[in-house]
């Protein structure tokens, strides 16, 4: 006879996302700047793609062909310049780059999207989702478990801002070759077009949100000792991808967080 359980409502894990979570405990670590480091969460360990560095310059003379009739000219050269001021891209000198025969490259193109409440805040954005004969970056990735946790009850809540989650979080350097893409050298539109690499885990990937939310748990953990287990239990429980979620019956609890 069924009889009800609290483990009712609880999801099962599916076998991918069983492999991203294995995938990220036996990998993450610290690198030499402090960061945490994790891979890109493939599919398979021996990702074979198709050489779109032809589609990606399309795309790019699109793009700037676009910027003839939309005046984003300027505020897309301040983002790129702040991107690679962070180092959170890098520019590939020729010899690092492997025969693209390996099928371990990919080039993303990229466009800017404006913040509908903030019309002068540029966000470019990755295309991930670009296919290319059959397949995009997006389709080797494992998006992950839904670690997010539920929104209901909510309403009022204060949420606080973690800028640039996704960026804070650094790609092992031997799977940044499929975060390759084209961009002046030097951020000079006069200068040649070359090819730049990402060094951290970006927005446009399917698996980014659950990337960082690992992330944030293991800094939550690692901080327990230090910072005690209610701050540990408010990250792993009040965070929403990039939102601290959390509300007090009082103004003084409410401060405390």
């Amino acid at each position: 006879m069924y009889q009800a359980t609290d483990r009712d409502n609880e999801t099962t894990m599916s076998i991918e996302d069983q492999r991203f979570i294995q995938i990220m405990e036996s990998n993450i670590h610290k690198n030499q700047t402090g960061h945490w480091e994790m891979p890109l969460p493939l599919r398979s360990n021996d990702i074979h793609v198709p050489d779109n560095r032809d589609q990606a310059s399309t795309r790019l003379k699109n793009l700037l062909h676009s910027f003839k009739r939309n005046p984003m000219e300027q505020d897309y050269f301040n983002f790129m310049a702040k991107l690679f001021e962070c180092g959170h891209a890098v520019p590939i000198p020729i010899e690092a780059t492997p025969p693209k025969e390996t099928g371990k490259i990919w080039y993303l193109p990229h466009f800017g999207v404006y913040h509908p409440r903030k019309p002068n805040k540029i966000q470019v954005v990755f295309d991930s989702s670009a296919e290319f004969k059959g397949t995009s970056l997006n389709k080797e990735l494992l998006s992950g478990p839904d670690m997010h946790n539920g929104l209901q009850g909510n309403t009022g809540q204060i949420q606080k801002k973690c800028q640039q989650m996704f960026h804070n979080f650094h790609v092992h350097p031997p799977h940044r070759d499929p975060l390759r893409f084209l961009w002046f050298a030097d951020n000079v539109k006069e200068k040649d077009i070359i090819v730049y690499q990402m060094v951290v885990h970006l927005f446009g990937n399917m698996s980014s949100p659950a990337v960082a939310t690992f992330g944030l748990r293991k800094t939550a953990e690692e901080g327990e000792k230090e910072f005690g287990q209610d701050a540990k239990d408010f990250v792993v429980e009040d965070f929403y991808v990039d939102d601290g979620l959390t509300s007090h019956d009082t103004a003084e609890g409410t401060v405390s967080h």
